[in-house]
């Protein structure tokens, strides 16, 4: 059985729509939805970062044998923690899910076909 495509917000609020549809294998394969996913992301991790340095770098005055070496931590756990929600995440999650894939059709006897990364490229034109 082949996964329904990945399909607008307004098709997937339709109740007879499967859950399938609006899943992360879209978020991961569309890329819109990865540009989409990206900005938050990128945003939050680096303000929170740029708040981070004065403090980090011992710029706050009383209190810097505490909140400094804290900064530190908390800004190399930002950027660790960025880096795999936006590469280690996805990647394994297309690695899981196209092994399941695979195994699936190996037990119903269907030959083994590429996967397409964008199953509706009409969806990702922006409007003129």
């Amino acid at each position: 059985m082949r996964p329904l495509p990945c399909l607008p917000l307004s098709m997937r609020l339709h109740p007879r729509r499967s859950a399938r549809a609006g899943s992360i294998a879209c978020a991961v394969r569309r890329p819109r939805q990865r540009r989409r996913r990206l900005r938050p992301i990128l945003m939050t991790a680096i303000a929170t970062i740029f708040a981070l340095l004065p403090m980090a770098l011992g710029l706050t005055g009383s209190g810097g044998f505490i909140s400094q070496p804290l900064a530190v931590v908390v800004i190399g756990g930002l950027i660790s923690s960025t880096l795999l929600t936006l590469v280690l995440v996805p990647t394994l999650y297309t690695m899981i899910e196209s092994a399941k894939e695979r195994r699936r059709a190996r037990r119903a006897g269907i030959p083994a076909q590429p996967a397409d990364p964008d199953p509706l490229p009409e969806l990702n034109e922006v409007p003129a």
